[in-house]
């Protein structure tokens, strides 16, 4: 659902992401079409992002930081995650936040951290995501995508 980079060159900067809803494709409990992650930090990403609500996403998809530039963002504290959700599909089995949020260069706290920032509800618990019913009007809501 996200891909982030860090800036680049000598160029500065960072994102906001907030109160956003990502939604997995999948068909039953595998990945469907694009085997899309969660989201991808990379580069040096610096950023913040929180009220996030990740659903229907097949185990397997996760959160990561792609590699030691964007671990020492996260350990400086300039890419910060807050308050992250994640609804696993109807009957379908996923990880924990500890596997789900991934540092691949393995030199940051950011797995252990994940209980801290995020959680797998059952059902959204309204303090993460999108109010949907702001996209009442759109064609995934009279197709029922929400």
């Amino acid at each position: 659902a996200f891909e982030i980079d860090g800036p680049e060159g000598s160029a500065t900067g960072s994102f906001t992401i907030t109160i956003s809803t990502i939604i997995g494709a999948v068909d039953g409990c595998n990945a469907s079409g694009v085997d899309g992650e969660m989201a991808d930090f990379r580069e040096g990403a610096t950023g913040t992002t929180q009220n996030i609500l990740s659903i229907d996403f097949a185990a397997g998809k996760d959160v990561e930081l792609d590699d030691a530039a964007d671990a020492l963002s996260y350990s400086n504290g300039t890419l910060v995650f807050n308050n992250w959700e994640i609804v696993w599909i109807d009957g379908c089995t996923g990880e924990a936040v500890t596997d789900i949020f991934d540092d691949t260069s393995n030199t940051s706290t950011f797995e252990a951290d994940a209980p801290n920032f995020s959680a797998v509800v059952s059902t959204p618990t309204g303090n993460a995501g999108a109010n949907s019913s702001n996209f009442s009007w759109t064609y995934a809501s009279a197709n029922g995508a929400f």
